[in-house]
């Protein structure tokens, strides 16, 4: 597990999150690889997916959980404290939900390149019909 910051200055698609809570503006967060996450996921590890229920449909990990960025501000609370992985298509939308959910006290960790590295792993997903 790696440490990274990032910066949420100027990001418009975290605007209600950013009024909902006080996340701080850089904040250390872990980050695996998609290999990482799998070896997680295989001992039981939670995986919530903040992609759109449209991007989710099409190809998802097995047993992640549908959270979309768009609705984590009312959604936040049902996380319970963690620890919980993180994963979007490419890690950027991922990073600003850790951020918002580590703000919130749950202890979370950032999938790096999202579903596009897991997919180009060749990782198992479950693939819309």
């Amino acid at each position: 597990v790696r440490q990274i910051s990032r910066c949420g200055k100027g990001l418009s698609c975290s605007q209600q999150l950013w009024a909902q809570g006080s996340l701080a503006f850089r904040a250390m967060i872990s980050e695996v690889t998609t290999a990482e996450l799998r070896d997680a996921l295989a001992v039981g590890a939670r995986l919530i997916d903040v992609r759109e229920a449209d991007e989710y449909a099409e190809a998802h990990i097995s047993g992640a959980e549908l959270m979309p960025l768009s609705a984590l501000a009312d959604t936040v609370g049902s996380i319970g404290a963690g620890p919980v992985f993180v994963i979007c298509k490419s890690g950027g939308r991922s990073a600003m939900a850790c951020e918002f959910m580590s703000s919130m006290g749950v202890e979370v960790t950032n999938v790096s390149g999202g579903m596009m590295s897991w997919l180009q792993a060749g990782f198992e997903a479950e693939f819309a019909q």
